[in-house]
């Protein structure tokens, strides 16, 4: 049971993994705060976003400006996202799983 569970999840992986292909950024800006009840969990957090925040993420087009708020829990801000879709990308993988899900169900 443990092995085919793996199995599923390894094959929704490599899916997933094909499917991205499809989809490229042309940009991103997010900008806002975040914050949890803990403000340990907050500077954990914030420590690993800091390279992205301030060092870029290597893409064109990408603009972060993203601050701790140690005093109150929650996600405030705006984001701004275009992202161009080749559905054929999609369609072949989806075809791919829909024939492995006939295949395993009338085997």
């Amino acid at each position: 049971m443990e092995s085919k569970r793996i199995d599923w999840i390894r094959e929704l992986l490599a899916v997933i993994g094909r499917m991205i292909r499809a989809f490229r950024v042309v940009h991103i800006y997010a900008e806002g705060s975040f914050g949890f009840d803990d403000p340990a969990d907050t500077g954990v957090l914030y420590g690993y976003l800091s390279p992205l925040v301030y060092a870029g993420t290597g893409l064109p087009d990408v603009t972060l400006d993203l601050r701790p708020d140690f005093e109150r829990a929650g996600l405030r801000g705006n984001l701004d996202a275009l992202l161009e879709v080749t559905p054929i990308f999609l369609l072949l993988p989806a075809m791919n799983v829909g024939w492995r899900v006939i295949r395993a169900r009338y085997a």
